[in-house]
């Protein structure tokens, strides 16, 4: 350790807030300092890929860039995402279509068999007694 370093512990994020310096835990993935126990603080070196460095706790994706769906990633905007979004709708509608058209009832046959025994089977639990002989679900049926 050098004179004048700051060191921070592993997975927290530092920066200045309002003037004063700041030290908080950082959200999984948007710091750098994840391994070992303590970081040497370097400003403008705390967010981790694509995150911008003048933001809160790495809060914010730097210009041009976006948070991917399904993770907590920056990646470059582009209108090929919309593309996907597109296709999986239509995905979905023909899905439904087929569904309509085959005139599924979900709510016959073992899906609803399923069902009951899952709520009967919540009930059982919840309401728990003990028994001499350990049988509690007949001796509350029966008594």
């Amino acid at each position: 350790m050098k004179k004048g370093e700051v060191y921070i512990k592993n997975r927290y994020w530092a920066g200045k807030v309002n003037g004063q310096f700041f030290t908080h835990y950082c959200p999984t993935g948007y710091c750098k300092c994840s391994n070992g126990s303590v970081c040497l603080y370097e400003q403008g070196h705390m967010c981790k890929g694509n995150r911008d460095e003048k933001s809160f706790l790495c809060g914010k994706c730097k210009t041009g860039y976006s948070v991917e769906i399904g993770s907590e990633e920056c990646d470059k905007c582009s209108n090929w995402n919309l593309l996907w979004v597109i296709l999986y709708a239509l995905v979905l509608l023909v899905l439904v279509m087929l569904i309509m058209m085959v005139n599924i009832d979900v709510f016959t046959g073992y899906l609803n068999a399923w069902l009951y025994s899952y709520q009967v089977r919540q009930l059982h639990t919840r309401h728990k007694t003990k028994s001499k002989n350990g049988y509690w679900l007949i001796s509350r049926l029966f008594s």
